[in-house]
């Protein structure tokens, strides 16, 4: 990869966790192959902005996207047409793990609200034992 700059667009917002940990990542590749990254954040519609850019960009291993649940998965139901679609990304690796909850109000659940509060399971919240 001679002196082009290696990009990590993030789909979110700076400073929320996955770009933290996207301006980690980037320097940590910096630091072991000597070529540079650099965060660009292309926010909007859920990530789907930043994923749309990523898809469309050259496929020369320069340009990598990092995401999570959000515009991975949720977007393909959110949205009715996405301008790129799960065909057009090769997963690499996983590189960290962020917690996911889902949440409402108590009293606006159908049926039995359940507290998991304190459950630590790997998928989140779980029905109790």
């Amino acid at each position: 990869m001679a002196d082009k700059t290696g990009a990590i667009r993030q789909r979110l917002p700076a400073g929320e966790a996955t770009d933290t940990l996207s301006r980690i990542f980037c320097h940590k590749m910096t630091e072991i192959s000597g070529q540079n990254f650099v965060v660009e954040n292309r926010v909007g519609a859920g990530g789907t902005v930043g994923a749309d850019a990523v898809a469309k960009s050259q496929p020369d291993g320069y340009t990598l996207g990092l995401g999570g649940i959000a515009n991975n998965v949720l977007a393909v139901g959110a949205y009715a047409k996405l301008p790129m679609m799960r065909k057009d990304f090769t997963c690499i690796s996983g590189i960290w793990h962020l917690p996911n909850v889902l949440a409402a109000q108590e009293d606006g659940l159908p049926g039995q609200a359940r507290d998991c509060s304190n459950n630590r399971s790997y998928f989140g919240c779980t029905t109790p034992e």
